[in-house]
């Protein structure tokens, strides 16, 4: 009896507290997550700001996000310290502390503040966890010259690595080619072929520098599929041109984006004055492998949990 009782309250326990959402799932869901962030210009989904909040700008324009979980529009760990945000199309806010900014409720939405806790929760030293893990990864280098860097090789993910999803590429460059110049992706027709590529994780090392880099031909549709992961990059990371991809950079300062980001982006901080748009994420995220258990172990296990239950009603 006191084992059921044990046994219950741990499981109530373990539901009341939900875990932190996984990359996977922010990148489905959310358009921008930042420890702190600011912009002159929209964000096209859902905002999820850790700190304080102190920004004019409209979001939620696009709220239709394939199977939306019942997600606030606009979601601030601290206050919201100013500005004036308009949102829009019925969407809700949540904030942790106070409002004392201007929250236009466009469409029918609510505010709810003072919650303390708010839901769900992003764990960024799990996403630093997770960048440095993808960096980890064996890939190749990028295709072309400074004219056209091509990022889609042939499927090329080692499955003794990590759990892939189908088709998975792993790039690993640096900052020295992003300056300038052009690019492409293209995941129907890869370098070496043996596409489509379902899931592009491109490594970047290095601790900042300009993207600056302009995207050629259909670059744009590969934009679900693509992960840019800044794993070093403790500095700025200043995006002078449409980037193509979703933008993984847990201890990062994002800046610009000259004309628009395709893709959500996570970063430490989010300083910006293009717009953020959303395209949710449609490929797999990487994760360890599976270590089996050796197959005595199991019985092991049950047999020494039998001798401690008779040690005890012999004791009894």
């Amino acid at each position: 009896m006191r084992f059921a009782l044990t046994a219950c309250c741990l499981t109530l326990a373990t539901s009341a507290s939900a875990a932190p959402l996984s990359l996977d799932e922010v990148l489905g869901v959310f358009n921008g997550v930042g420890q702190n962030f600011a912009t002159t210009s929209d964000v096209e989904g859902r905002l999820y700001v850790e700190g304080d909040l102190n920004s004019s700008f409209t979001t939620f324009i696009n709220p239709n996000v394939p199977n939306p979980p019942d997600y606030d529009a606009l979601i601030v760990g601290g206050d919201i310290t100013g500005g004036t945000i308009n949102l829009n199309n019925g969407g809700n806010a949540q904030v942790g502390g106070a409002n004392n900014g201007n929250v236009n409720l466009n469409g029918g939405g609510s505010i709810t503040t003072n919650v303390g806790t708010v839901v769900p929760e992003i764990d960024f030293d799990a996403l630093k966890a997770t960048s440095t893990f993808l960096s980890q990864l064996s890939g190749g280098a990028p295709g072309g010259d400074m004219n056209n860097r091509i990022f889609s090789l042939s499927p090329n993910a080692d499955p003794l690595e990590a759990n892939f999803g189908p088709n998975t590429t792993i790039v690993n460059t640096d900052f020295s080619i992003l300056g300038n110049g052009g690019y492409t992706i293209d995941l129907n027709n890869p370098l070496g072929g043996g596409g489509p590529i379902e899931t592009l994780i491109i490594n970047v090392a290095g601790n900042g520098g300009p993207f600056g880099l302009n995207a050629l031909g259909g670059t744009k549709s590969a934009s679900p599929n693509v992960i840019w992961n800044f794993y070093e990059a403790q500095g700025t990371i200043s995006v002078n041109s449409t980037l193509f991809g979703h933008v993984l950079a847990p201890m990062a300062t994002i800046t610009n984006f000259g004309s628009a980001s395709e893709g959500t982006v996570i970063a430490m901080n989010i300083n910006v004055s293009g717009e953020l748009h959303q395209q949710p994420f449609d490929g797999v995220v990487p994760t360890p492998p599976v270590v089996p258990l050796p197959a005595g172990l199991p019985l092991l296990a049950g047999a020494l949990a039998g001798f401690a239950v008779l040690r005890r009603m012999r004791s009894g």
